[in-house]
């Protein structure tokens, strides 16, 4: 892979995983799975969910993905939202 194509890959949780990422590496091996591509784009939340049963992360190629850098954006502010909700507990 050339130093570019190294530099376009992110690695990112399947909770930031979203349709018109591309997929180009797992953390395992392809033949431990059960897709039949080494790289495709995810296109259904059904194959968020089989990626789920495998997986923990993965890398997308944001080159080839759909507007990913402004996805992963929301996806982390709304992760930091969520940690920065005030906890009330009942005494």
């Amino acid at each position: 892979m050339t130093e570019a194509g190294a530099r376009d890959r992110i690695k990112i949780t399947l909770e930031q995983l979203t349709i018109d990422m591309y997929v180009v590496e797992l953390d395992r091996p392809w033949s431990e799975t059960a897709f039949l591509f080494q790289g495709f784009r995810i296109r259904h939340a059904q194959e968020i969910l089989l990626l789920g049963e495998v997986c923990q992360f993965v890398w997308v190629d944001a080159q080839r993905s759909f507007g990913v850098k402004q996805q992963l954006e929301d996806n982390l502010q709304g992760q930091m939202a969520a940690q920065l909700q005030p906890q009330i507990a009942k005494v």
